[in-house]
This record gives structure tokens, sequence and C-alpha cells, in this order.
């Protein structure tokens, strides 16, 4: 199977390890098993001791029980048996893909978005119809241009919610519009959330599981390349989701202190635009300079150790992308080297 380079990761992995100010990340700033034993409340010994005598076999082949009961709780009207424990995001993606799309098979998926939604589907040959996220309409898929596009051939609708690079979050009622369409020809829809419940307001996030019963079936597809996840990573796991009231109230408060700490350093440059996120942990940022976002990013790298992702990994020139939820102060250090490259590049210009 022939497949396109995977863009961000590509440029992540020649540049992540090498940066000093690394604001590229989209994760929320780590823990390590003994903060997140302190932050929920349990003896990190005692976790400790379950780890090191659990022994290295297979685990539970379509998730451990436990894990998926927690799993459960972010959602309203999901069942453990309805749940397939995965190698995160991109595994779970991966195997979806897999499983329902075949070459012929027409598949519809936003852009700019995560590439492997849209590449993917494309390797194995069907045809991808993209649709556009534009930022005059808060980077918000058109329920009418995705009207035009389905068709009896549409197989799958693919969104991320809240979508990557732009931080936008669709409404319930978006998210129906969607199933709507979808129900009209039969279609799928896969829609990424690895970023869902990191918003700036408070409130339950609605997800396209609570709205849409239309499932397949992947444990088949799963035998071929999983069977079954790291026991030692689902018991991490399950600590964190039986806790994740509080997992998430830490979470939420990094990306909303954050996010005001980026807007106040945006509404500082004149040279940089933006259409503030909803939700997640990225941004896209817009210069106006005249060069090529690779080389605004490479140059960036190599003059002030400090990563962003080039917008030409979504095919937005001109753009950049921008991690916030790591350390406040990892931050700003950064921001004020981008800060002093942005003032270079100006006076390069006059």
């Amino acid at each position: 199977m022939k497949i396109k380079d995977f863009g961000v990761e590509q440029w992540m992995n020649e540049y992540e390890t090498k940066a000093k100010y690394n604001l590229g990340e989209t994760c929320v700033s780590s823990l390590s098993i003994r903060e997140l034993c302190e932050l929920v409340g349990v003896d990190v010994n005692d976790f400790a001791k379950q780890l090191v005598d659990r022994r290295l076999t297979y685990g539970a082949i379509e998730g451990a029980v436990e894990l998926k009961e927690a799993i459960t709780r972010l959602y309203q009207n999901l069942t453990p048996d309805e749940i397939v424990t995965e190698h995160g995001a991109i595994g779970a993606n991966n195997l979806v893909l897999n499983a329902l799309v075949e070459p012929g098979d027409e598949v519809i998926a936003v852009t700019p978005t995560y590439q492997q939604l849209q590449s993917i589907p494309e390797a194995i040959g069907a045809t991808v119809k993209l649709l556009p996220l534009k930022r005059e309409n808060g980077y918000l898929p058109d329920a009418e241009q995705l009207r035009g596009l389905v068709s009896d051939k549409t197989k799958l609708i693919v969104l991320n919610n809240p979508d990557n690079p732009t931080g936008a979050l669709m409404s319930q009622a978006g998210l129906q519009t969607i199933v709507d369409i979808a129900k009209s020809v039969d279609a799928y829809v896969l829609c990424d959330e690895v970023y869902r419940h990191l918003t700036q307001e408070d409130g339950y996030s609605p997800s396209i599981i609570d709205l849409y019963d239309k499932m397949k079936a992947c444990l088949s597809y799963r035998d071929y390349e999983t069977i079954s996840c790291s026991q030692l990573d689902e018991m991490v796991g399950t600590l964190a989701l039986k806790n994740q009231a509080v997992l998430l109230e830490r979470n939420r408060g990094i990306v909303r202190e954050n996010l005001k700490v980026l807007e106040e350093w945006v509404h500082q440059q004149p040279h940089i635009t933006w259409l503030k996120p909803k939700a997640g942990t990225t941004a896209l940022l817009y210069y106006d300079f005249d060069l090529p976002s690779t080389i605004f990013c490479d140059r960036l790298m190599k003059e002030y150790e400090t990563l962003l992702v080039p917008g030409s990994c979504f095919d937005i020139e001109n753009s950049l992308r921008i991690g916030y939820a790591f350390e406040t102060t990892h931050l700003r250090d950064g921001m004020n080297q981008l800060g002093k490259f942005l003032a270079k590049l100006e006076q390069e210009a006059r």
C-alpha cells in the first residue's frame, strides 16, 4: 500500500528532541505515575506493587472490563460491550478506517485535520472528498456543502472534534446535522474526539456516539493488528479514568489558563492573526510575511531552538500550528523566542 508521508509526524520526528522550546506539543502537561497517584489520592506504593506483580502476558482481548466501564462514564449512551480498546486515538482511527473502507468507496473528510484521517482511506483506494473548514465559518463544517458532497457511494464521513489544528468545536446541533446527512445516504461517521472535554467552557461535551447508533464490528480486523493492549497501559488508564473528574479538572485548568496567556501574546503581535480556539490544545496562527511556513519554522528552530508545526503540513500556507497545553512557563519562554524571530523578520522586510 502506497501512502503519503505523514507531514506533521515527520516534522515532529525531525525536530522534537532537538528543540529547547517545544511549542509543537499537543498533549496536556504530562504526569508521572507518582504524580497521577498523588492527584487522585491513591497510595503510590500499593499501585506500584500491582504493576510489578502483573504477569506480562496478554490482557483481556477486547479490553479490560474495569477500564471499559470507566470509559462509559465519558458518554451518555454507551455500554462496556460497545467499547474496544486500542493503542491511542491513532490506533483506533487506523482500525476503523481499515475495517470499514474498501477500494472504490467514497470518503468525505474535513480539512484541515490530522492527516491520518485523509491519507489512510486514500491509500486503501477510496475516493476522498475534502470538506474545507473555513476561517470565516469558525472552522466548522458547512452542512450545505456536505450535502453536495455525499452520494450513494459515500461510505464514511470523517470529522475531528475538537479540530486539530484549529481548536474549533462543533455543537450538539452541528453534530446532529452531520448525523442526519450521514443517515440520508446510510453512511458511517468517524469522529476523532481525542481532545474532547478540553473545553474553554463548563458543561458536557457532546460526542457523536451519543447521537448515532450505526456501528460496525471491528474485532475481526483488530485480530490482525492489535490482539490486546498492554495490561500495564490499561492499569494506568483505569486509574486515570476511574478518577476522570479530578484529572479533567486539572487538565481544563491548564488549557484555560494557557489559552489566556497565548491570547495576550497574540494581541501584542502586529504580524500574527488567529481565530481563538474554542477547545482542544492547539491553535492556528497566521503571519503576514512572504515566507513559506516550512522555511519559517526551519529558521525558527535553527536560530531560536523553538519548534512550531508549519501550516503546510495541513495544506494551509502562511500559518503555524502552536500547542499551548504544556507548562505555562515553557509556553511563555517559547513565545518570547517566537516574538524575537518575528521582530527579526520585520527588520529583514524593511
